[in-house]
């Protein structure tokens, strides 16, 4: 007699769980943890007792999509164990070549194409276009210590101002004391000119009247003696 047909026996063809029928066909086995393994120790089981014991090990370290899918599996494979190692075959060997057919493509398109004479003149235009970019860095570069060194001198030229500023103020205050002085100067130089002219015409009118009296008196002397 085999061993598990003595488990079944001393099992009484029950299930150590629920307490189900179970036969031949329908008995599982398993050894109660912690025990030494023998006829005594071993478990008989039902198939739905046994399920429940490996859904509930497949949740405690697979995710939801793995323990459903696990759970789908042994589902099945209680159901129809032989249905179910076919399709599990064919599932495996189409996902098999899938992933090796990916794998050829991945590597085909990542190979490295042999250069051509487009890219070798893509890479010379490349080539111009870097030697472009820096000679127009290099005349960014020059215009900005350009623009630094007219800031420079503009910052000069405002310090310079602010310097000088007070200076112009005080000599145009001067410029304008002095054109003030020269306009009084010569308004008392034109008032004395005109005073000097009054009184050189009036000298000037005695003494022709003086004149032209002398004359007459010696025009009528003149005519006296003759």
């Amino acid at each position: 007699m085999d061993f598990r047909d003595k488990a079944l026996e001393a099992a009484e063809y029950k299930c150590y769980k629920c307490g189900s029928d179970v036969n031949e066909k329908t008995a599982m086995y398993s050894y109660a943890k912690g025990k030494q393994e023998s006829v005594d120790t071993i478990q008989v089981s039902c198939p739905k007792c046994e399920l429940l014991k490996v859904e509930n090990l497949f949740s405690s370290f697979t995710s939801p999509a793995a323990e459903s899918a696990a759970k789908l599996w042994l589902h099945s494979y209680i159901k129809s164990p032989l249905f179910t190692v076919l399709i599990s075959l064919v599932i495996g060997l189409a996902s098999s070549f899938g992933v090796n057919q990916l794998s050829k493509y991945l590597d085909a398109s990542h190979q490295v194409q042999p250069v051509s004479l487009d890219f070798k003149e893509q890479l010379e235009q490349l080539d111009v276009t870097e030697d472009s970019l820096k000679t127009l860095l290099t005349f960014v570069q020059s215009q900005k210590e350009i623009t630094a060194l007219n800031e420079q001198r503009i910052q000069q030229l405002e310090h310079e101002k602010a310097r000088l500023e007070p200076l112009v103020k005080a000599d145009k205050a001067t410029v304008v004391a002095l054109f003030a002085e020269q306009e009084s100067r010569a308004s008392a130089n034109t008032s004395k000119e005109r005073w000097f002219g009054f009184g050189f015409g009036i000298v000037a009118s005695i003494v022709a009247s003086f004149l032209i009296a002398i004359g007459k008196n010696i025009l009528i002397s003149r005519r006296r003696n003759s």
